[in-house]
């Protein structure tokens, strides 16, 4: 874990109602480390609402410049991915390949790229599954650390620019194959 004094967990992502984000707010009630989002949507007031009735040190920052994220991922001690859905869930294979312990929800997308208590934590979508999970990591530094290492490995060994580049030519020799016959 980041060893700041003050713990920040982060999330990057549209802020909309398939993404879960008034659930990730409210899974920090009452903890003492800070929630920074990045990102923009319908639900930014519904959002700012809630951390205020909940007093929680939430951070919201808008868009980022994408030169920027693996800066602003390196600041936070882990990352949470709360979403109720997602197909290849970009920013949570950042973060992993930034080292962080990562969070996400036990959903299609996330599942594929999380082993659960291996190179992440997967969880439910309510505030209080995600919220468990928030606990755990606070409370279990070391192995939240060896977390973050293991899903750095996860990512370099399944998304280097080698390995993509030889899945993409097999399935285009595979596509060349099939049109050829």
């Amino acid at each position: 874990l980041n060893k700041s004094e003050f713990p920040r967990a982060g999330y990057v992502g549209r802020l909309e109602p398939k993404k879960n984000v008034i659930n990730l707010a409210k899974a920090f009630e009452g903890l003492d480390l800070e929630l920074e989002i990045v990102g923009e949507g319908s639900l930014r007031e519904e959002l700012e609402a809630t951390a205020k009735n909940a007093r929680l040190n939430l951070l919201l920052r808008g868009q980022m410049a994408n030169s920027m994220l693996a800066k602003f991922y390196q600041s936070l001690s882990f990352y949470v991915q709360p979403s109720h859905l997602e197909h290849h869930p970009k920013t949570l294979i950042e973060a992993m390949a930034c080292g962080l312990p990562v969070i996400a929800s036990n959903r299609k997308g996330n599942r594929e790229l999380i082993q659960n208590m291996r190179t992440g934590i997967l969880c439910e979508t309510d505030s209080s599954s995600i919220r468990k999970s928030i606990v755990w990591i606070l409370e279990h530094p070391e192995e939240a650390t060896e977390l973050g290492s293991n899903a750095r490995q996860f990512v370099a060994d399944n998304f280097s620019m080698e390995t993509v580049l030889k899945a993409e030519i097999k399935l285009l020799k595979r596509i060349a194959t099939t049109v050829d016959h």
